[in-house]
């Protein structure tokens, strides 16, 4: 199992494509596909990667209901 991390926090990869990013007050937050749902994510706390992203397990698991997202 990899060691995955972001921030130097336990991070989990999904599939992703950026659709669009919106800046305000300084922060980026970054709209995502996610294999049909639409996600926004703050920058912060995540990494992108060719096709996926690198998101921060908390984050996730604040956004994921039901299992979904």
């Amino acid at each position: 199992m990899e060691n995955l991390r972001v921030n130097n926090k336990e991070a989990i990869r999904i599939a992703a494509r950026k659709i669009r990013s919106f800046k305000r007050q300084g922060k980026l937050s970054i709209l995502f596909d996610c294999e049909g749902d639409e996600v926004w994510f703050p920058s912060a706390h995540i990494q992108q990667e060719d096709g996926t992203i690198l998101i921060e397990k908390w984050l996730y698991d604040a956004k994921v209901k039901d299992g979904q997202l």
